[in-house]
């Protein structure tokens, strides 16, 4: 299909083509172009305003089982409130459940849903308010509970809001559902919930728990293969255990099961990044932020597009992906969107440094000019200063200035483990541009040894790229050529197909002639590769 076709589609949304003039439209179709379609779409979004309010649609994945309840309307807003619950829209699945209630206040399961979606998940803890609601909204289901699973699953939310934040309680609010669950009939739902509540756990510290919420998400998956919910779970489970290759023919086809979620679109990127098909993860974040777009049409939510929940965690995870995929197109379309997305007052304070460090790394790789011309953000706070200065190094670097690398390492400061991998790898360019290969490979190693020690679990990781395929250069250039493989080959264990350390790789197996598999991993560079690998400079690589 040709790109013009889609444009015969999208006539009617001309402002599109406006806010990306230079987008070509005589080409074969690249997802690269229809996910800066996708940005441009965002950016003509006009907040309707008049909400939020909440309708049932259809595209919002798996969920739902039959209650007790003579209202059809309580059933209906029961099960939209489930999906919603999976999809992790945490607050429209509250607006859901709270219509169940108001169709049928006597229904348990209503009350129960409603008590539920006050609760923590794997990404936001409660507050004391939540917990003081979800617990009076549990004893209310447990009230009017007729069966014994009603109580038994009611009783199972108590105990959890009694004891809330407490590790221990995720633990045994899941084993308390599958308790209830054995009480049948049983129901998926139910069990997936146990499943999220071990995540949660995870969340906590608890990472023995990644593994277990596995075993209980397979069997559901045996049983139905495009459960959204059991899918989404399960990557967010094989990730935490280090499996994530597992969930990656479940992550494809996720997005097209639940196109009206966002987060259910977004979700295939965490298994796209680890297993390193880094543009797909980008591409599916771009798609993600139009979803993003249109829920907030759908429900009448005033507000830039940023007002969305998991937002920044979609353009983040986007630019990581060009980062790691050569993709500048993409890349800038994305850090150029950041401001256009949120309002100026957002970034104070370090509120959006980890957002701002992306969009500053992404001008410095593939826009330097641009990154060294923007004005220090000096109302965001001091981290995202050193950031700032931390990119304008790279930037620096880009143009082999050495003495604008020094200048701008020295005023990294912080004492986070982060920033100490920033100064380390400065360092490391100062040193390559200078000629002292091994001193650069020295430093690119001690910087990757503390990004190695960075915390496990964030997505997408803290740090941009592999700092140890910089090292491999290093070798490289030294004419170390088993130190360069050795290098490049530990750092493809946690960041596969990387397409630069590929590059590398194949360079050091040629210096020790290892020519077939020299081209083995420089076809897979390339072809990972969006840019022309060519021109890549090895010597900032």
């Amino acid at each position: 299909m040709k790109l013009d076709t889609l444009s015969a589609v999208a006539a009617s949304t001309l402002v599109w083509l406006v806010a990306c003039p230079t987008l070509a439209v005589d080409k074969e179709e690249k997802k690269t172009d229809f996910a800066i379609f996708s940005i441009c779409r965002v950016e003509a979004h006009v907040a309707p305003g008049g909400g939020p309010r909440i309708t049932i649609e259809s595209g919002m994945g798996t969920g739902g089982f039959a209650i007790a309840t003579a209202s059809p309307q309580a059933q209906r807003w029961f099960d939209y409130g489930v999906k919603l619950f999976h999809a992790f829209y945490h607050d429209d699945a509250r607006r859901a459940f709270d219509k169940a209630v108001a169709a049928d206040s006597r229904c348990a399961m209503c009350l129960w849903g409603q008590a539920l979606s006050r609760g923590a998940n794997q990404n936001f803890d409660t507050s004391d308010d939540d917990v003081k609601q979800g617990l009076d909204m549990a004893r209310k289901s447990l009230a009017v509970a007729r069966t014994v699973r009603e109580r038994q699953l009611a009783q199972a939310l108590i105990r959890r809001y009694s004891r809330a934040r407490d590790v221990a309680a995720e633990r045994d609010f899941s084993a308390d559902l599958l308790k209830a669950d054995a009480n049948g009939p049983s129901t998926p739902d139910i069990r997936l919930i146990a499943a999220v509540a071990l995540l949660t756990a995870w969340r906590r510290d608890d990472h023995s728990a990644a593994p277990e919420a596995m075993a209980l998400i397979e069997p559901i998956l045996r049983e139905a293969p495009e459960n959204t919910a059991a899918i989404h779970y399960y990557i967010h489970a094989t990730e935490m255990a280090g499996h994530a290759a597992l969930a990656l023919a479940y992550a494809e086809k996720l997005a097209a099961l639940a196109p009206k979620a966002s987060h259910l679109v977004h979700m295939a990127a965490h298994t796209f990044l680890r297993v390193g098909r880094y543009e797909d993860a980008s591409t599916i974040n771009a798609f993600a932020l139009r979803v993003d777009a249109d829920h907030l049409t759908d429900t009448a939510t005033p507000g830039l597009p940023s007002v969305a929940t998991y937002y920044s965690h979609n353009l983040v995870f986007g630019m990581a992906g060009t980062l790691l995929s050569g993709d500048r197109a993409l890349g800038l379309k994305f850090a150029d969107h950041v401001h256009r997305a949120y309002l100026e007052s957002d970034f104070a304070k370090d509120e959006q440094s980890f957002l701002e460090a992306r969009r500053f790394i992404v001008y410095a790789r593939y826009d330097p000019e641009r990154m060294l011309a923007l004005p220090e953000p000096v109302a965001e706070g001091p981290q995202t200063v050193s950031f700032w200065h931390y990119a304008r190094g790279e930037a620096y670097a880009a143009r082999h200035d050495g003495a604008g690398v020094s200048q701008e390492a020295a005023q990294v400061i912080g004492d986070a483990p982060v920033m100490d991998v920033a100064r380390g790898v400065l360092a490391g360019r100062l040193a390559m541009l200078q000629g002292h290969y091994a001193q650069a490979a020295q430093a690119f190693e001690a910087a990757a040894t503390t990004q190695d020690a960075m915390i496990v679990g964030y997505d997408p990781p803290p740090w941009w790229y592999p700092v140890r395929r910089s090292a491999a250069a290093a070798w490289l250039l030294d004419r170390q050529y088993a130190k360069a493989a050795d290098s490049a080959t530990t750092s493809l264990k946690n960041w596969p197909a990387d397409p630069l350390t590929l590059l590398i790789l194949s360079r050091a197996e040629d210096g020790q002639g290892y020519s077939a598999q020299a081209r083995h991993d420089e076809a897979s560079a390339i072809g990972d590769w969006e840019g022309d690998i060519a021109k890549v400079d090895v010597t900032i690589i």
